[in-house]
């Protein structure tokens, strides 16, 4: 991970909930789901997790577009962390295509560290290097998704796309992603549109 990108990443996400308008629809903590008949290839069949969504512009993470598998041990090397690496391999997953060499892990809720950001919905997002570095002590978060890169909107860039039905937007317990295999997340979450869980 760069940690310039990251850290700016993280102040934008976290700077900017403070100043955000409080009377404006956010859609942060809603999966953003492609529908069948979305134009761009990239998001075709696409699962977004919506982390910010304000005045600045819309900031989310697509969590079922697996990219390859990477041991821990290689992480841990690559990125120089103490401690010992847990054993096993983890899946990586392409959470868009801005700035693909910034690692993020979209976690459980029950895990915080000093650069966790907690999202709508139930879950938090923290850089890469803490969650490993919390795993390598024998902490951690119960479960996880290793994602690089994300996808950002300009302020009504996503409000155009939603008008010509790109998207549809859902709003339920954001953890079923981890429960839910990514070969079946994107038909999961559809079967949810239009209900409030």
């Amino acid at each position: 991970m760069r940690p310039v990108f990251a850290a700016l990443l993280l102040a934008w996400l976290t700077l900017g909930a403070a100043g955000a308008d409080p009377t404006r629809n956010t859609l942060a903590g809603h999966f953003l789901v492609a529908r069948e008949s979305m134009r761009d290839s990239r998001f075709a069949q696409s699962v977004i997790v919506i982390v910010r969504d304000d005045e600045n512009g819309t900031l989310g993470l697509v969590v079922n577009r697996l990219v390859g598998r990477a041991s821990f041990a290689e992480i841990h090397r690559e990125l120089g962390l103490p401690g010992d690496p847990p054993d096993g391999d983890i899946d990586l997953y392409m959470g868009g295509s801005v700035q693909p060499g910034v690692g993020l892990i979209i976690h459980s809720g029950e895990f915080s560290k000093e650069d966790t950001i907690a999202v709508p919905g139930g879950i938090g997002l923290s850089r890469l290097r803490s969650v490993l570095a919390a795993r390598a002590s024998g902490d951690g978060p119960r479960a996880a998704i290793f994602i690089f890169g994300y996808a950002r909107w300009e302020p009504e860039q996503l409000d155009a796309e939603l008008a010509r039905d790109d998207w549809d937007t859902v709003l339920t317990d954001l953890a079923i992603v981890f429960d839910t295999p990514r070969g079946e997340l994107w038909d999961r979450v559809r079967l949810l549109r239009g209900l409030d869980l």
